[in-house]
């Protein structure tokens, strides 16, 4: 099981899409909490209505 995810792995991702001119469509939040997949159900909610609203509108959100 998967504890934590380091934070290197964030740029790790970052790189490999910058290297396909894709950084438009990435998006990347860190919750500051111990363990893998810590995020809180109104986390979760909120997360998929930024992604709607960003498909809807064309306007990314802030990380």
């Amino acid at each position: 099981m998967i504890r934590s995810c380091p934070p290197s792995t964030k740029g790790l991702l970052a790189a490999k899409v910058a290297q396909r001119g894709a950084m438009a469509n990435l998006l990347q939040r860190s919750i500051s909490r111990y363990g893998h997949c810590t995020f809180a159900i109104p986390e979760m909610i909120g997360s998929l209505n930024d992604l709607a609203t960003w498909v809807d509108t064309g306007v990314k959100p802030a990380a």
